[in-house]
């Protein structure tokens, strides 16, 4: 996956992946917030959403 540009829970979001690398950042542009996240454990994310993004909604993760 590349950079993205898209919406999501009504927010204008962008950002980049990282590639295989373990680094990705998403922008919400509206809010003008960036989170940049260095980690591995793509769990950790939902629990990024929401002690950081008040209003977000813990995300799904996709069953490996």
């Amino acid at each position: 996956m590349g950079f993205l540009s898209e919406m999501d829970q009504g927010y204008k979001i962008s950002g980049h992946s990282g590639g295989p690398a373990l680094a990705d950042f998403v922008r919400f542009d509206d809010r003008k917030e960036t989170f940049i996240v260095l980690t591995n454990q793509r769990s950790f994310y939902p629990y990024l959403a929401i002690i950081y993004g008040p209003g977000l909604k813990n995300p799904e993760l996709p069953l490996n």
